[in-house]
């Protein structure tokens, strides 16, 4: 299916993803860490312009902005992202790169903070990343699943 790798962040060094020139890891991590940062700060119109197509399905910035504002109250709120690791999918079956990250999402419930299995999606589109958001990692008709590890020397993003 393809190759996967750890996520590499200590100091300057950028996420680890073998086979990515270093100066799209850069722009990939900025692009990453700006997704994180605006959905923790609730800023719908700007991680719209984030969002892979994919991911957009059809609904316009209006609609999209008016779903988050109207579900996001009561649900985890996100508040920081750890990754964990990366995995690349293979090419020639979805046209573009795309890259699985997974990780801990650090998520406010309740006026707790609890650490949960994530995942971002990360898309080559018009030669620039694009991303599903951050996603909850949930068993089908299951609650979130906790998360068990971290990548050693990761650090959270955002």
């Amino acid at each position: 299916i393809g190759s996967s790798s750890m996520l590499l962040s200590q100091g300057r060094q950028v996420y680890g993803l073998p086979g990515m020139a270093k100066e799209q890891q850069k722009l990939f991590r900025v692009r990453l860490e700006n997704l994180v940062n605006l959905t923790k700060e609730g800023r719908w119109n700007e991680v719209y312009e984030l969002l892979s197509i994919r991911t957009r399905a059809g609904r316009d910035k209006k609609q999209f902005v008016a779903e988050k504002e109207t579900t996001g109250k009561e649900d985890y709120i996100l508040v920081g992202f750890t990754p964990k690791s990366a995995e690349h999918l293979d090419r020639s079956i979805w046209g573009s790169d795309v890259w699985i990250i997974t990780g801990c999402g650090q998520y406010k419930k309740d006026g707790k903070v609890l650490e949960l299995e994530a995942v971002i999606e990360a898309f080559q589109e018009f030669n620039e990343w694009f991303f599903s958001g951050v996603v909850l990692k949930t068993q089908l008709d299951s609650a979130p699943q906790k998360c068990n590890s971290k990548a050693k020397g990761s650090r959270r993003v955002g």
